[in-house]
């Protein structure tokens, strides 16, 4: 069995799914066979060559107070696979009507082309039931076909799920993995990061402490309705986001990243709208998932959870 790294410990990526669809043009629907065997080999010999990927995340010696710590443990010899066909099914999309669309995040039901929903919602998603590292789904839609990939959360985050994604398309490809590649697949996930001597628990570290209710705190203000909004930014826009923030940088800081330009540039959108209805002295907090890999020295083919959150404070008006 493999212990989970430290952050994986969390007991609320435990029970959630982290999604990925990628979508393939497929101008020969008498490939699908083909397909299907050849993503059933390629994932057969992924597993054997990585056999943690067919396990499962259990946790063990939860008590009172105490939620245990969790494990990677055998569970099957390959991940589960789902094979939806929907191209006679009306309320599937294709690959010509998504491309048209743009692609929007409604034209992904994760009832319909994911094996398991993110959230722990519907049968089979108990806290005993079992929770595999990967399941997948293939779906075949009219013009191509759609892969899903779940992957545990307490066992990978994105950027490990990436790493994952790219070496099961290597064996699918039959391509020899690399020996860094196949290392860094099996680091230990314990001593990834090593523990601070002597610490004692900081401001530092407030955003991620749960405090505990007080009765009589701060009001609760009622939400406004809402609606889910997608946009999206050509390469074009986010190039002249990104000049438009580094001719504004201050001298303490050296670089920004595109992502860092979205991110500002979102937040501060953001708080523009919510200055009709709320005072602009009122606190905006903006939280950020951010990658550790390279802070902490480690290769960006490691699989397990190695990100952390970034808070922002300011105030709207700001």
């Amino acid at each position: 069995k493999i212990q989970l790294d430290t952050l994986g410990q969390l007991p609320g990526l435990l029970s959630i799914y982290t999604q990925i669809s990628l979508l393939y043009p497929v101008s020969d629907p008498s490939q699908y066979p083909t397909i299907v065997s050849t993503f059933e080999q390629g994932l057969k010999r992924f597993s054997e060559a990585v056999p943690w990927v067919a396990g499962q995340v259990k946790a063990e010696g939860i008590s009172e107070g105490n939620t245990g710590t969790s494990f990677i443990v055998p569970f099957e010899d390959v991940p589960r696979v789902v094979v939806k066909d929907l191209r006679d099914d009306p309320s599937a999309p294709t690959i010509e009507g998504m491309r048209k669309a743009g692609y929007p995040m409604a034209m992904f039901d994760e009832n319909i082309i994911a094996p398991r929903k993110t959230l722990p919602i519907g049968p089979g998603t108990g806290p005993d039931d079992p929770k595999p590292v990967i399941l997948l789904q293939l779906n075949f839609i009219k013009g191509g076909l759609i892969l899903t990939v779940n992957g545990q959360h307490g066992a990978m985050d994105m950027v490990g799920q990436d790493a994952v994604i790219r070496l099961l398309s290597k064996a699918c490809r039959n391509d020899p993995f690399t020996e860094e590649e196949m290392t860094a697949m099996n680091l230990d996930r314990k001593t990834i990061v090593p523990y601070l001597e002597n610490y004692t628990i900081g401001p530092e570290v407030d955003h991620q402490i749960v405090k505990p209710d007080v009765a009589g705190g701060d009001a609760v203000l009622t939400p406004v309705s809402a609606s889910w909004a997608f946009f999206t930014f050509s390469p074009k826009a986010m190039s002249e986001l990104k000049d438009a923030a580094t001719k504004t940088l201050d001298a303490s800081t050296k670089f920004v990243s595109t992502d860092d330009a979205l991110s500002a540039f979102i937040w501060k959108s953001a708080s523009r709208v919510r200055l009709e209805r709320i005072d602009g002295s009122a606190p905006t907090e903006f939280c950020r998932a951010v990658d550790a890999r390279p802070a902490m020295g480690v290769s960006n083919n490691y699989p397990g959870l190695l990100q952390n959150m970034t808070y922002h404070n300011s105030t709207i008006g700001e």
